[in-house]
Protein backbone atom coordinates (compact mmCIF):
# COMPACT_ATOMS: atom_id res chain seq x y z
CA UNK A 1 0.00 0.00 0.00
CA UNK A 2 1.17 3.44 -0.53
CA UNK A 3 2.72 3.96 3.24
CA UNK A 4 -0.79 3.92 4.64
CA UNK A 5 -0.89 0.93 6.92
CA UNK A 6 -4.43 1.62 8.44
CA UNK A 7 -7.49 0.07 7.43
CA UNK A 8 -9.95 2.26 5.45
CA UNK A 9 -12.58 1.03 7.97
CA UNK A 10 -12.20 -0.45 10.92
CA UNK A 11 -15.08 -2.80 10.77
CA UNK A 12 -13.71 -4.97 7.66
CA UNK A 13 -13.47 -8.33 7.98
CA UNK A 14 -10.43 -9.11 6.18
CA UNK A 15 -9.73 -12.49 8.24
CA UNK A 16 -12.73 -13.99 6.87
CA UNK A 17 -13.08 -13.50 3.06
CA UNK A 18 -16.39 -14.82 2.65
CA UNK A 19 -17.76 -12.21 5.05
CA UNK A 20 -15.19 -9.97 2.77
CA UNK A 21 -16.72 -10.52 -0.28
CA UNK A 22 -20.16 -9.90 0.83
CA UNK A 23 -19.41 -6.51 1.95
CA UNK A 24 -17.60 -5.76 -1.78
CA UNK A 25 -21.33 -6.99 -2.61
CA UNK A 26 -23.18 -4.27 -0.89
CA UNK A 27 -20.64 -1.76 -1.64
CA UNK A 28 -21.15 -2.42 -5.31
CA UNK A 29 -24.71 -2.47 -5.13
CA UNK A 30 -24.07 1.08 -5.07
CA UNK A 31 -22.55 1.07 -8.46
CA UNK A 32 -25.60 -1.01 -9.95
CA UNK A 33 -28.04 1.59 -8.53
CA UNK A 34 -26.39 4.64 -10.29
CA UNK A 35 -29.17 5.43 -12.39
CA UNK A 36 -32.32 4.82 -9.69
CA UNK A 37 -30.08 7.32 -7.72
CA UNK A 38 -29.77 10.05 -10.58
CA UNK A 39 -33.36 9.41 -11.24
CA UNK A 40 -34.33 10.40 -8.02
CA UNK A 41 -32.09 13.19 -6.98
CA UNK A 42 -32.78 14.89 -10.64
CA UNK A 43 -36.23 15.82 -10.63
CA UNK A 44 -38.82 16.08 -13.61
CA UNK A 45 -39.70 18.75 -15.60
CA UNK A 46 -42.10 20.57 -13.61
CA UNK A 47 -39.88 21.16 -10.68
CA UNK A 48 -36.51 21.94 -12.26
CA UNK A 49 -36.38 25.59 -11.60
CA UNK A 50 -35.75 25.00 -7.49
CA UNK A 51 -32.81 22.63 -8.47
CA UNK A 52 -29.01 23.48 -9.22
CA UNK A 53 -28.25 20.55 -11.02
CA UNK A 54 -24.83 21.35 -11.27
CA UNK A 55 -24.46 21.27 -7.44
CA UNK A 56 -26.75 18.26 -6.94
CA UNK A 57 -24.46 16.24 -10.00
CA UNK A 58 -21.30 17.46 -8.44
CA UNK A 59 -22.18 16.62 -4.95
CA UNK A 60 -23.38 12.90 -5.99
CA UNK A 61 -20.02 12.61 -7.84
CA UNK A 62 -18.08 13.31 -5.22
CA UNK A 63 -19.61 10.63 -3.32
CA UNK A 64 -19.36 8.07 -5.90
CA UNK A 65 -15.70 8.42 -6.48
CA UNK A 66 -15.13 8.57 -2.93
CA UNK A 67 -17.06 5.51 -2.63
CA UNK A 68 -14.92 4.11 -5.20
CA UNK A 69 -11.87 4.89 -3.34
CA UNK A 70 -13.07 3.66 0.43
CA UNK A 71 -13.49 0.10 -1.56
CA UNK A 72 -10.34 0.19 -3.71
CA UNK A 73 -8.43 1.16 -0.38
CA UNK A 74 -10.22 -1.55 1.82
CA UNK A 75 -9.02 -4.07 -1.24
CA UNK A 76 -5.92 -3.55 -1.36
CA UNK A 77 -5.57 -3.41 2.51
CA UNK A 78 -6.90 -6.67 2.67
CA UNK A 79 -5.03 -8.29 0.08
CA UNK A 80 -1.92 -6.72 1.86
CA UNK A 81 -2.66 -8.23 5.22
CA UNK A 82 -3.51 -11.32 3.69
CA UNK A 83 0.01 -11.44 1.98
CA UNK A 84 1.40 -10.78 5.02
CA UNK A 85 -0.38 -13.46 7.37
CA UNK A 86 1.04 -15.78 3.97
CA UNK A 87 4.62 -14.49 4.61
CA UNK A 88 4.39 -15.43 7.89
CA UNK A 89 2.96 -18.77 7.66
CA UNK A 90 5.93 -19.20 4.90
CA UNK A 91 8.42 -18.09 7.94
CA UNK A 92 7.03 -20.51 10.12
CA UNK A 93 6.93 -23.23 7.15
CA UNK A 94 10.13 -23.08 6.86
CA UNK A 95 11.34 -23.32 10.68
CA UNK A 96 8.56 -25.80 11.59
CA UNK A 97 9.79 -29.66 12.57
CA UNK A 98 8.58 -32.23 10.90
CA UNK A 99 5.13 -32.86 11.99
CA UNK A 100 3.64 -29.29 12.01
CA UNK A 101 5.20 -29.01 8.67
CA UNK A 102 2.35 -30.92 6.32
CA UNK A 103 -0.62 -28.59 8.58
CA UNK A 104 1.44 -25.48 7.57
CA UNK A 105 2.10 -25.79 4.03
CA UNK A 106 -2.30 -26.57 4.06
CA UNK A 107 -2.50 -23.64 5.65
CA UNK A 108 -0.01 -21.71 3.14
CA UNK A 109 -2.11 -22.85 0.35
CA UNK A 110 -4.91 -22.14 1.50
CA UNK A 111 -4.03 -18.51 1.87
CA UNK A 112 -2.10 -18.51 -1.64
CA UNK A 113 -5.66 -19.05 -3.25
CA UNK A 114 -7.19 -15.98 -1.06
CA UNK A 115 -4.05 -13.61 -2.30
CA UNK A 116 -3.02 -14.72 -5.85
CA UNK A 117 -6.05 -14.22 -7.90
CA UNK A 118 -7.49 -11.28 -6.30
CA UNK A 119 -4.22 -9.53 -6.83
CA UNK A 120 -4.45 -10.80 -10.33
CA UNK A 121 -7.59 -9.91 -10.60
CA UNK A 122 -6.79 -6.31 -9.29
CA UNK A 123 -4.25 -6.09 -11.07
CA UNK A 124 -6.11 -6.34 -14.35
CA UNK A 125 -8.92 -3.80 -13.04
CA UNK A 126 -6.02 -1.30 -12.81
Amino acid sequence: MEGNDAPPDSSLPCDDFLQFTKLLAVWRKEDDRVRHQLNTLLPTASFQAKLDFKKTCDTFLQQMLANHDKRNRSIKYCLAKAAGRLDELKHAEDNAANEDRHRLVRSVRKQQLLVCPNRIALHHRS
